[in-house]
């Protein structure tokens, strides 16, 4: 291998792109979505912008959940319709108990890529690559079913398209997300349309905590389209740093344009989020921003056995000290991101009040993500109704 790919091969990984042998495939591809019909277009963007425009002021609340990365075989009516009635069922609590109407996204119809920390991961082969989503490769632990296949693309489109096609029949007011991580997928999918260029792939993209340089390609391509678009807020952002997003994502300042998905975690919140926020608010408060509270990317922890979980305590507590971190500065907090799944999964260590909890002794068998811990049904039910009581109680709305 020449020094040339080799180095080509390095920026890719850098950037959490796939590395494809077959470039000519890969091509031919791109070039068949490039003429495909697209998922969302101008006239849904701006109706969730019109929606989240509306959460600084405490009328709507985005309530943003569904699965850490999609599978291909759970991209039919009999898995998609559940997670769309679990996220209407969490609106509606939502509504009843706060007054706030919801703002629903589903982490749906295209969360099939994945960025991960470490290049590899152990198998019983050895070190193979690390899972990156359906879209990319297999979930097959060797290094065939791990290579890089650009026709698993085409599959993943003509999943979406189905998926699509049961939201808009089934849940037409939710509104679809992913994270933009995968760039020449995300610009095959580049269209225009009244004048205005626009990512097809889905109405609300985020970029995540691992690509969102403000020099990087994830932020430049974003820069070129009038999406709503998340940044993942992690512990090392400084004020300024969000003011570069607002002046690169956001430049004519508008309303429901751009969020901030803050993913601190708790012992994060607890020590840096006021700064954050009160220098941010000092500075820069004529910015339009949409504030959300990631609680679960923060808070993820291991048992003995290795075994990924999360805490239901710690997800609740991080939440609400977002909300008074906002309150106490005459900011707002506008929505909560988490992953979640209609199933009795025990992914996540706790709750009480409906699910009688899910003790440690589960958390390995109950264990049946793709990557990360979720929430099961009952614990987002119990979450969503102690959380907009609790805003209600103590702020009057949420």
């Amino acid at each position: 291998m020449d020094e040339s790919t080799e180095n080509s091969k390095q920026k890719l990984a850098q950037n959490q792109q796939p590395v494809y042998e077959d470039l000519n495939s890969l091509s031919e591809v791109l070039e068949k979505l490039s003429l495909s019909k697209v998922f969302t277009g101008v006239a849904e963007i701006e109706s969730l912008k019109r929606s989240l425009s509306k959460t600084s002021t405490g009328n709507n609340f985005v309530i943003q959940a569904g699965d850490c990365v999609e599978r291909f075989d759970f991209m039919n009516q009999r898995h998609v319709l559940p997670r769309l009635d679990l996220l209407t069922k969490m609106g509606k609590q939502w509504k009843s108990l706060s007054g706030a109407s919801p703002v629903l996204v589903a982490r749906m119809g295209g969360q099939l890529f994945k960025p991960r920390s470490s290049q590899t991961e152990p198998s019983i082969w050895g070190p193979i690559a690390s899972f990156r989503g359906e879209a990319i490769h297999s979930y097959k632990k060797d290094h065939e079913a791990r290579t890089p296949d650009p026709n698993r693309l085409l599959k993943a489109y003509e999943l979406i398209a189905e998926t699509c096609k049961l939201k808009d029949e089934h849940s037409p007011d939710i509104f679809f997300s992913h994270e933009a991580l995968h760039l020449d997928w995300e610009t095959a999918l580049l269209r225009e349309g009244s004048g205005k260029k626009f990512l097809g792939s889905a109405p609300f993209v985020w970029v995540g905590e691992r690509t969102r340089k403000v020099d990087g390609p994830h932020i430049k391509l974003l820069q070129t389209v009038e999406n709503v678009v998340g940044v993942k807020i992690g512990p090392s952002a400084t004020s300024h740093d969000l003011l570069q997003y607002c002046q690169l994502l956001n430049p004519r300042n508008e309303m429901g344009k751009l969020v901030f998905i803050l993913r601190l975690g708790l012992k994060g919140s607890a020590d840096d989020l006021q700064k954050l926020l009160s220098d941010f608010q000092t500075n820069f408060a004529d910015k339009n921003v949409v504030w959300m509270v990631d609680p679960m990317h923060g808070n993820k922890h291991a048992n003995s056995s290795g075994q990924k979980y999360r805490s239901f305590f710690e997800i609740l507590t991080e939440i609400r000290l977002h909300a008074t971190g906002h309150r106490n500065i005459g900011s707002q907090l506008c929505g909560i991101h988490l992953e979640s799944t209609p199933e009795s999964v025990s992914e996540v260590l706790g709750g009480a009040k409906i699910s009688r909890g899910v003790r440690q002794e589960q958390l390995v068998e109950g264990f049946d993500s793709y990557c990360d811990p979720r929430l099961n049904k009952h614990q987002c039910l119990e979450l969503v109704e102690t959380l907009s009581a609790w805003c209600s109680s103590h702020y009057g709305r949420s």
